[in-house]
């Protein structure tokens, strides 16, 4: 199994987060996700719109290399009966009487599930919507049926192009349903009895930087990162970036674990936060956009995204989409084990092949 995440996608996912973090306790959201989505409308940009862009999702690649990054993330490394699943499609829903750019169209290609689909958004934009939302809806097996809500597009929409994203990992040793007991986790607003998970078992650990991780193995190659912040900063906001330090002091240990049940969901808008990290051309009437479409001048006028996290006794379900909404431009005896309670806020990454395909702040676990 590779453990270190690309730093191209550590670096990305640590911006983001940081931008989006603050102010909310339980947060989750797909780096894999919003980074196809961003990748995409890159690749069909040009001169600023296109480097303010790459700046931020490919840091030290061209975004042409982006496919060659997050495409193998979208595949199980192994075999393993389809107990573990991946899915993803990128699609460009377009108005019919415009023209896809040849380069674009050959682009697209090489991602995950990549298509292109007409969408008369100017004479049936509701039509148009629940079209949208029926392709993410089976994508994601029912887990975002509603991506795109109503309003959201017009008959001024022109494009909307649109990644989505369905992870199932089934764990290596499931959890016993019967060791799974109420215990005490520890919120903002005080201790509370939630369903906890237990298991024994010898586990990639590590502690750096006031960090605790614990890997969760997949079957299919797939890993679940769990991470504990520092017990006097309950409130820290994990950087993906720690990540790499955190694996390279992880060895095997014995670890008695005790893990709560949780589902974790979020949805919202990305457009403030990407402006505050530079990406601001091609929210403009100066976007040049020419590479998706040559049949107008686009700009894009939201970037939607939506995600969700389940972790149970069996493994962890996600499935989450980003939709960038365009419009014109205006046998031996074990050691002791370590003992690793979650029992207050932590941070969980869920990746596999250099890319993180969930990032989830767990502020309160709810009935999981």
């Amino acid at each position: 199994m590779a453990h270190d995440v690309h730093p191209a996608q550590a670096a990305f996912a640590g911006r983001l987060h940081t931008a989006l973090a603050p102010g909310r306790a339980g947060l989750v959201w797909s780096p894999y996700s919003v980074a196809c989505a961003l990748g995409l409308v890159g690749i069909g940009a040009a001169g600023a719109t296109r480097r303010e862009i790459a700046e931020l999702v490919a840091p030290g690649l061209d975004l042409a290399e982006l496919a060659g990054l997050l495409g193998p993330a979208a595949e199980p490394a192994d075999g393993d009966g389809g107990a573990s699943r991946l899915d993803a499609a990128n699609t460009l829903w377009l108005r019919p009487d415009f023209a896809v750019a040849e380069g674009f169209a050959a682009a697209l290609r090489e991602w995950p599930g990549a298509s292109v689909r007409p969408a008369d958004f100017q004479r049936d934009p509701e039509g148009a919507r629940r079209a949208v939302n029926a392709l993410v809806d089976a994508v994601t097996s029912g887990l975002i049926p509603q991506l795109v809500r109503p309003g959201e597009v017009s008959a001024d929409t022109q494009a909307v192009l649109v990644n989505a994203l369905y992870t199932r990992v089934a764990w290596r040793s499931p959890f016993d349903p019967a060791d799974t007991r109420p215990a005490p986790f520890r919120t903002a607003g005080g201790s509370r009895e939630v369903a906890t998970m237990w298991r024994r078992e010898r586990l990639r650990h590590a502690r750096h930087a006031g960090w605790e991780l614990v890997t969760l193995p997949g079957l299919g190659g797939l890993a679940v990162d769990l991470l504990l912040p520092p017990e006097e900063d309950a409130a820290a906001v994990f950087d993906p970036r720690v990540l790499a330090g955190l694996h390279r002091a992880a060895s095997g240990t014995e670890v008695e674990l005790f893990l709560p049940r949780f589902a974790v969901g979020w949805r919202g808008s990305l457009l403030e936060p990407l402006a505050g990290l530079g990406v601001r051309e091609v929210f403009s009437d100066r976007a040049e956009l020419s590479g998706i479409t040559p049949s107008a001048a686009l700009k894009v006028d939201d970037v939607i995204h939506e995600a969700v996290l389940r972790v149970d006794e069996t493994g962890a379900e996600g499935a989450a989409a980003t939709a960038a909404t365009m419009v014109l431009t205006a046998v031996v005896v074990p050691p002791e084990p370590v003992v690793v309670r979650f029992d207050r806020p932590f941070a969980v990454v869920v990746r596999n092949r250099g890319a993180v395909l969930f990032l989830a702040q767990v502020a309160d676990p709810g009935d999981g």
